[in-house]
């Protein structure tokens, strides 16, 4: 739904879509809540004859529920490129979460309050949410409005995307599991807070992205789609290139500092996932545009191929390689996807990438940077990773700006949305 009502601001044209939309959405809730209903207390009492979640039928479902109406808030801000509606919701529901998870957990120390804590987080900020949203459906915009998707057409445009959300749980959530059922929960440590670290660090190339996307899904694959793509993974790569870098050299003493002591083991680990985030911040800028321009299924065939390669590698590498069968695993799965999802941009596109001058300058300014850390490293080892946060802090935004790779008016561009 998000998709299409990018495509215009003409209100008439909005109110169709969103009408289309929901006309799916509530009878599937109502659909799935009777479902819930009916199984949910016999296939528990299945799993966990002697648990107590039987008890939290309706609490379970009033979570599920919230979730469902915060992204329908969400997309339906995305599609209207007012985003920050969606942020405020988020950033609220964050803190309320802090303060009343924290607060139900020490005080009533009992499952049961802190669900009923989650609940009132995630509920608060909808009304404001909502409202907002409302608002801005209502003003009276006229444009040019492009024919309107049938609700057969809003439907089957989300199957690929549901397709998605399953494969990304094929590579984030099942080498964890499959971990924790050949080795042993010390493993599943280590790889989870190595990967979900470079997947929360996402959070800029996927901002990018979703910036871009409802802006672009108007444009024609013009000279002017072509440029803010390449200024859209250029900026990717500023930001991306250092955390790689860190990950390759020093990733033992970045663990070590935020999680601790006992993690700096899984440096081998960080290190190869490190080539897993530069791919992802690639795919975290072009992916939501090819979403938003019509292509969801060329993302949703790279991503379910490169799902299920990971997930037979992962069932025959942990057993034999442990650890690292899962990393490399998810390498090679993620670079399947990687690949299937270039090779099927335009030509055009491909070429605005690889010919950047201004990529071309970031990669050079990088290397040169990575030449001078190896050289004081050697001098001054003791101090190594203090040394690379100072040339990648301060040195090199000063070299950003002043070797001409990025301007103000590229900010500007890049980060309005």
């Amino acid at each position: 739904m998000a998709r299409f009502l990018s495509l215009s601001d003409d209100r008439e044209y909005r109110h169709s879509v969103l009408a289309k939309g929901l006309g799916v959405l509530l009878p599937w809730v109502v659909l799935c809540t009777g479902i819930y209903l009916i199984f949910y207390a016999p296939i528990i009492d299945f799993i966990f004859p002697e648990g107590e979640l039987k008890n939290f039928t309706l609490i379970i479902y009033a979570i599920a529920l919230i979730e469902v109406v915060r992204l329908f808030i969400e997309k339906a801000s995305h599609g209207i490129s007012r985003l920050g509606i969606a942020a405020e919701q988020s950033a609220y529901t964050s803190l309320l979460l802090v303060l009343l998870l924290v607060s139900a957990a020490y005080i009533y120390s009992s499952a049961e309050s802190v669900l009923y804590a989650k609940i009132i987080a995630l509920a608060l900020p909808i009304p404001f949410a909502l409202t907002k949203l409302i608002l801005e459906f209502k003003k009276s915009l006229n444009a040019d409005a492009p024919h309107e998707p049938s609700t057969l057409t809003i439907v089957s445009y989300g199957i690929p995307l549901s397709l998605i959300f399953l494969a990304d749980y094929g590579f984030l959530q099942l080498p964890l599991i499959f971990l924790g059922s050949y080795l042993d929960p010390s493993a599943v440590g280590l790889y989870s807070i190595s990967i979900l670290t470079y997947v929360r660090l996402l959070i800029v190339p996927r901002a990018i992205g979703n910036g871009l996307a409802p802006h672009m899904a108007r444009m024609n694959h013009d000279q002017n789609w072509f440029s803010l793509l390449e200024k859209g993974v250029l900026f990717a790569l500023i930001f991306s290139i250092p955390i790689v870098i860190i990950g390759c050299t020093e990733g033992g003493e970045l663990l070590a500092l935020i999680f601790g002591e006992k993690y700096r083991e899984a440096k081998d680990i960080f290190l190869l996932l490190s080539l897993f985030y530069l791919m992802s911040s690639l795919l975290g800028v072009i992916n939501p545009i090819l979403d938003f321009s019509g292509r969801a299924k060329t993302r949703a065939f790279g991503v379910s191929v490169g799902s299920v390669i990971n997930i037979l590698l992962n069932i025959l590498w942990i057993p034999k390689y442990g650890i690292y069968g899962a990393a490399i695993a998810t390498l090679v799965g993620y670079f399947i996807f990687f690949i299937i999802v270039i090779v099927n941009l335009k030509s055009q596109a491909i070429s605005a990438i690889i010919l950047s001058r201004p990529i071309h300058k970031l990669l050079f300014l990088c290397s040169m940077l990575l030449v001078i850390f190896f050289i004081f490293r050697a001098i001054f080892p003791s101090i190594s990773f203090l040394i690379l946060l100072i040339i990648l802090s301060l040195i090199y935004p000063i070299l950003l700006i002043c070797s001409g790779i990025v301007s103000k008016s590229d900010f500007r561009t890049i980060f309005k949305n």
